[in-house]
């Protein structure tokens, strides 16, 4: 917590310097609430996160235009610190303009549009919709090894994804199979030490273990 604190202290200066020099309205002051936004998050500020994302997006959408990548982000933003306060259907909402944008500007076959499908995905999911969050993320998955292939670590993100889904289902080889897939690449790029690889590798144990004492 200190070390988001001393994050916290160091975006504040930062801004006023920017608004000072630049002016309240310029894009760059947009980002540097956008930053802040994420740390209030971090910190499980939601309200404080969503008023500096709102202030981020609102300069964004004055200066840039409705259209530019900046706003889908600013959208995508406020729908994953919506996510985390469990006002999924909202949330659904925000990443869904955030995909619109990314669909007009960068096209379906783009990594920034794999990403919008992969959250929209985790609010079908919170939502009960799991076919749909299924569905979403093998399309988010099959952008990831198009355009960054197919041993970028984002794949395992998708694989864990589709993991967790597959376990809620019932699906457990599926879910054993997709795990298996995120903890080779995470490991491949972070080796065993990693939190990351270390969840992983219990969440593939304990699978096994249930899967062993049920015969």
């Amino acid at each position: 917590m200190q070390e988001l604190d001393t994050s916290l202290e160091y975006r504040n200066k930062s801004l006023a310097i920017r608004i000072e020099v630049l002016g309240e309205d310029h894009p760059f002051v947009a980002g540097c609430y956008n930053g802040i936004a994420n740390i209030y998050h971090d910190k499980g500020d939601i309200d404080l996160a969503l008023e500096y994302h709102e202030k981020s997006l609102e300069i964004r959408r004055n200066g840039l235009g409705e259209n530019h990548p900046f706003v889908a982000d600013s959208f995508n933003n406020m729908g994953n610190v919506l996510l985390t306060a469990g006002r999924y259907s909202e949330a659904l909402d925000y990443m869904s303009k955030g995909l619109a944008i990314r669909l007009e500007v960068s096209g379906e076959s783009h990594p920034n549009t794999a990403m919008s499908y992969s959250s929209i995905a985790k609010a079908h999911r919170k939502l009960g919709n799991l076919d749909k969050a299924e569905e979403l993320n093998i399309k988010a998955l099959n952008l990831r090894r198009q355009y960054l292939g197919e041993n970028h670590v984002s794949c395992a993100d998708s694989y864990n994804r589709l993991a967790n889904i597959y376990m809620e289902k019932g699906e457990i080889d599926k879910a054993l199979n997709y795990y298996q897939g995120s903890f080779m690449l995470l490991f491949k790029a972070y080796g065993e030490k990693h939190k990351a690889v270390i969840a992983v590798q219990k969440r593939i144990d304990d699978l096994q273990f249930q899967m062993n004492a049920a015969g």
